[in-house]
């Protein structure tokens, strides 16, 4: 069945949902984009006292400039979380680019909007996990007992896990109502 779509709807309604989605399918890709781009900017040119507050991997000791295969293993590291929720993010545009076209229930708008989910979660654990292991490398040079294990939920991880969550739970119900509309139409 082809996907449903409003062509009913108020023009100014569906102008302001196209305007809208239009925004957000933007806004998707210019972060998708800058993310990496800044987590690499970030590695490559921070100073270590600025590394070590944003991993809180603080402590006594001297703080010199990291190896070079500290910052690249910070920086791979780092990437991973960066790269996952990218890619959600490039999911989501599509499904907004399609609400843009007035393409709402469709079974590529759910699978993105999954996508993104599925990213999103990913890239919270992810990030969650590597954390510790990334403060662990950027104090690994610092004499014996001021290695740093840093291990924290913030509110920011909170918050993801929770978007994740509903943003999949609404692509479960979106693809619901797709399949009761399929079923309603082959009854006509």
């Amino acid at each position: 069945m082809p996907p449903v779509t409003f062509p009913a709807a108020p023009r100014a309604d569906a102008a302001k949902i196209t305007r809208i989605s239009m925004i957000l399918s933007w806004a998707c890709l210019g972060v998708a984009v800058l993310v990496p781009l800044a987590v690499v900017l970030g590695w490559v040119l921070a100073a270590p006292e600025t590394l070590d507050a944003a991993l809180r991997a603080t402590g006594p000791g001297p703080r010199g400039d990291l190896a070079w295969w500290q910052r690249a293993a910070g920086l791979v590291l780092s990437l991973i979380p960066a790269l996952l929720m990218s890619r959600g993010l490039w999911r989501a545009q599509h499904c907004f680019r399609r609400f843009a076209g007035g393409v709402f229930f469709d079974h590529g708008n759910v699978a993105d909007l999954r996508a993104f989910a599925g990213n999103a979660f990913a890239a919270t654990i992810t990030g969650l996990v590597l954390k510790p292991v990334i403060a662990m490398l950027v104090t690994l040079g610092r004499p014996a007992g001021q290695l740093t294990l840093s291990i924290g939920l913030e509110s920011a991880e909170v918050f993801g896990l929770l978007i994740s969550g509903t943003v999949w739970v609404m692509a479960h119900v979106m693809a619901q109502a797709i399949a009761l509309a399929d079923e309603n139409a082959s009854f006509v």
